[in-house]
């Protein structure tokens, strides 16, 4: 079963969640994909008073994280399609969340051309989200990690570093996992 198997790599992140968490003093999250939802898998919260409050174990929709748009960004055409093909209008969590195919398609797109997806208030007002995939040996997405920043402490001029040490913390465990090329983008 994937679900299992996805969750014998908690042991083996964790330790890069608390390194993330610890050094960029916010909550770090980690996801599957399980259909057209993430479920949570692991978190290192944030030590802050001002904090994400989620659940390992918790399901949200994919379309309305930064975890599942980093997922479904690298997924196939065809397997968006089937997915959400036949879906008119998606679930709205917030007044910023995405509410249809073609904009999700839209923002897929975005996301790999940049290398990390943002949640912007999609899933939670008041919060920002980036996150990037995980990925093993196959060079697929096992996981998606995030860092979670409420809106109060969010600086723009940030964004940039706080992704750049997300993915760097996220290649190192996709090369632990033994990916070759950590990024599930660059293959085309």
């Amino acid at each position: 079963m994937a679900f299992s198997r996805n969750l014998q790599l908690v042991p083996i992140a964790v330790p890069h969640l608390d390194r993330l968490s610890s050094e960029l003093g916010e909550t770090v999250q980690m996801a599957i994909l399980d259909g057209t939802d993430i479920v949570y898998i692991a978190k290192s919260e944030s030590q802050r008073p001002v904090q994400l409050v989620s659940s390992v174990g918790s399901r949200l929709p994919a379309h309305a994280t930064g975890l599942g748009k980093a997922l479904l960004a690298c997924l196939s055409a065809e397997r968006l399609e089937e997915l959400y093909g036949n879906t008119e209008s998606l679930a709205v969590l917030s007044p910023n969340t995405i509410r249809t195919f073609d904009a999700l398609r839209h923002d897929l797109q975005s996301i790999r051309a940049r290398g990390y997806a943002i949640d912007a208030g999609e899933c939670t007002p008041g919060l920002f989200c980036i996150a990037t995939p995980i990925l093993g040996v196959d060079h697929k997405a096992l996981a998606a990690i995030s860092v979670s920043v409420p809106e109060s402490r969010f600086v723009e001029a940030d964004r940039s570093k706080l992704a750049s040490r997300l993915i760097k913390e996220a290649h190192s465990l996709s090369r632990k996992l033994g990916a070759v090329d950590p990024s599930c983008w660059s293959a085309g």
